[in-house]
């Protein structure tokens, strides 16, 4: 809340582009055209023509101070610039659009006056917009659509009318000297500029004040409305457009408080982008987005972040577009390259400003509603949002009644006084009408003045039954349920609760949960920096112990090889012995001393001195990479058995350590017993007939 309070007030522009359009307004718009005739009032086209040439042109095209002295000439001798009451510098040449009927009939005559008219023309539709070339008078204009004028313009819509009007259309640029733009508006009012198909007329204009660094853009609308009625409405706007663009590159002279704004808006949407990781997840605890957004205050998010994705797509638009914009008038160009005689196009940067800083506004209102929620720390602040949340569904019920007969009287209205009373003319003007006399703005006089009986009937019933039961019966319901809320609050013994206190302690609270989450976060960087630093010391460690244990092993095998081989050798002397105590050996029996079993006995014999060595190391060999195996199997189910089975693998019970194979051994053994007891304890229930199931 506080970035968006920031973002608004930090550059203090909205009463400077106020001021601004305000000065221009009131020298084109409130100077009189005739006695009491200003541009709004215009009625007839002859009258429009008067004011482009007495009050436009002298405005607009004005060179001299008040005193008559002229104003300082540019760099180039021959290009004088305009300025309006002497600070808003006139930019460019200002272009005149008109939008045109077809010549085919859009519409039909009865039969009984066709002779009468040669052709009939309806209301605007950019489907019966005419494009081809126009011949008026000694004069002829080809159309030109809206991707093939330079200024970039967009459909329009009427703020009297609510009709929308093409980009394209007819174009005459008015040239940039006084004299000329003056025998321009008279060759077109000779030639018959505006006639019967003429359905609108634009005059749009640039200019820039360089003491508030705004520039500003303004339309002057002439409508000709197919009853025959002229309306003439003016579209003026100011702001700092270019300023951003110059805070940004750093530019001499670029405002400080619009650079701070700037980054303060960037921060927030920093801010924003990062809450949408939180609102993700929300949404998937929620288990659907429809479950998400049955809570109020996710709406206000969801709407929040809504308005804040169309401010960064809007800002980004104008801003790129002004970072191509340019005026140049210096002296060193050629005169085709020069912009002070070509129109400066402004509207839709200015447009994309202005719907930017409105998405800005509905941000700033969903940020101070939300609000209500972090309030809600002391039940003292939290009663409004409780009777706003308890009584929303009976409210609900009852606006839909409201709107029903709204809507029910707003079509009464329209239909027996939209003929003579502008309040009634369509069913929008008739239904905001209507919603404006709950508030007292409402004229009795001129409904009675079309229809005396009916305007009071009509009017009688409405206040009777919208203002006297069907508002009653609404601030009934809030009344009801702001009680029940205080009689809760009441009940939890709690009616002198120092508000300042819980104030303190909610923000205590939040830097708390601010502190400690910062040390979380350090916690967790420091515990991933330390689990990396052991998992290497582990790494270096185990193949320090796994060279240790390979050297004992590799000793082991051989002592227990040649333990082994020396007790085969005894057993073999001992049966040699006995043979030759039973005669079978030399000088008894085969000539030699020999048969079968003491001839492979004595080829092992022979054999043995050569093959012992080889046998040993490839005992050892297989040994040693059982081991290693083993080793390292042990080593990857180390903590795991140890948390299921209690198995201490690090035991040096003795003085003797146990190495990895063995271990994987003993548990084995361990396990085999604990699975023969499970299977002794179940036959012995099955005798029994127990029907427990089997442990797992």
């Amino acid at each position: 809340m506080a970035v968006f309070v920031l973002i608004i007030f930090l550059p203090q522009d909205i009463d400077q582009g106020y001021q601004t359009q305000l000065s221009i307004r009131r020298q084109l718009l409130e100077t009189e055209l005739t006695r009491d005739i200003f541009f709004e009032d215009i009625t007839l086209v002859d009258e429009w023509y008067k004011f482009m040439k007495d009050i436009y042109v002298p405005t607009i095209y004005r060179r001299t101070y008040y005193n008559g002295q002229s104003y300082p000439r540019n760099k180039a001798a021959w290009y004088q610039p305009y300025f309006v009451n002497e600070a808003n510098l006139v930019l460019g040449i200002t272009r005149i659009r008109q939008v045109r009927l077809r010549a085919a009939s859009t519409c039909t005559v009865v039969s009984f006056l066709e002779d009468r008219f040669n052709e009939c023309l309806g209301d605007y539709s950019a489907d019966d917009e005419d494009t081809a070339r126009w011949t008026f008078g000694a004069r002829g204009l080809n159309y030109k659509s809206a991707d093939k004028l330079d200024d970039g313009t967009s459909a329009w819509q009427s703020p009297l009318t609510l009709a929308w009007y093409d980009a394209g259309g007819y174009v005459v640029d008015l040239p940039w000297k006084a004299k000329h733009a003056l025998d321009e508006l008279e060759s077109l009012q000779a030639n018959g500029f505006i006639d019967q198909r003429t359905r609108a007329v634009f005059v749009d204009f640039t200019a820039y004040n360089p003491n508030n660094d705004h520039l500003f853009y303004g339309r002057l609308a002439l409508e000709m409305l197919a009853t025959g009625k002229v309306l003439a409405s003016a579209h003026l706007d100011a702001g700092p457009v270019y300023r951003d663009n110059r805070a940004l590159a750093f530019a001499p002279g670029s405002n400080k408080g619009a650079l701070g704004a700037l980054l303060l808006e960037f921060g927030l949407y920093a801010l924003v982008a990062l809450h949408l990781t939180r609102w993700v997840r929300k949404i998937v605890d929620f288990g659907s987005f429809l479950s998400y957004l049955r809570v109020p205050w996710n709406l206000m998010d969801m709407g929040m972040a809504f308005c804040v994705f169309a401010l960064v797509v809007f800002r980004c638009t104008y801003m790129i577009r002004m970072a191509n914009f340019q005026y140049d008038v210096a002296d060193d160009l050629d005169d085709d390259e020069l912009d002070y005689d070509s129109f400066v196009p402004l509207r839709v940067s200015m447009l994309m400003y202005r719907l930017s800083r409105n998405f800005l506004a509905l941000a700033v209102l969903l940020a101070f509603l939300k609000a209500f929620k972090f309030l809600g720390v002391t039940k003292r602040l939290a009663q409004f949002a409780d009777t706003v949340f308890r009584a929303y569904k009976s409210m609900l019920t009852l606006c839909f009644i409201l709107g029903t007969i709204c809507a029910g009287y707003a079509i009464a209205f329209h239909m027996a006084f939209g003929h003579a009373v502008a309040r009634f003319q369509n069913f929008t003007e008739s239904l905001l009408a209507l919603l404006l006399s709950i508030l007292g703005d409402f004229d009795l006089d001129e409904l009675r003045a079309v229809n005396p009986i009916l305007g009071v009937l009509l009017f009688v019933s409405y206040v009777l039954i919208v203002l006297f039961v069907t508002l009653s019966m609404m601030l009934k319901i809030v009344d009801d349920t702001y009680t029940s809320v205080v009689e809760d609050f009441a009940a939890d013994g709690e009616e002198n609760e120092n508000l300042g206190m819980h104030l303190k302690y909610a923000f205590l609270g939040m830097a708390h949960d601010l502190y400690w989450w910062v040390k979380l976060k350090q916690t967790l960087h420091s515990a991933r920096r330390l689990r990396a630093t052991a998992q290497r010391l582990r790494a270096d460690a185990g193949r320090s112990d796994l060279e240790v244990k390979l050297a004992e092993a590799a000793a082991q095998a051989k002592g227990e090889e040649a333990e082994q081989l020396e007790q085969e050798g005894a057993e073999r002397r001992r049966r040699r012995a006995e043979n030759r105590a039973r005669g079978r050996g030399p000088g008894g029996g085969h000539p030699h001393g020999l048969n079968l079993r003491n001839l492979a006995e004595v080829r092992e014999e022979e054999v043995a001195p050569e093959s012992v060595e080889d046998r040993a190391a490839l005992a050892h060999h297989r040994q040693a990479v059982v081991l290693k195996l083993a080793t390292r199997l042990a080593r990857a189910v180390e903590y795991r058995i140890g948390q299921q089975h209690g198995v201490q693998f690090d035991d040096n019970r003795n003085g003797k350590a146990v190495s990895g194979a063995q271990k994987i051994k003993q548990h084995h053994h361990q396990a085999r017993g604990q699975q023969q007891n499970s299977k002794n304890i179940d036959s012995s229930r099955g005798a029994a007939g127990d029907t427990l199931p089997r442990p797992n």
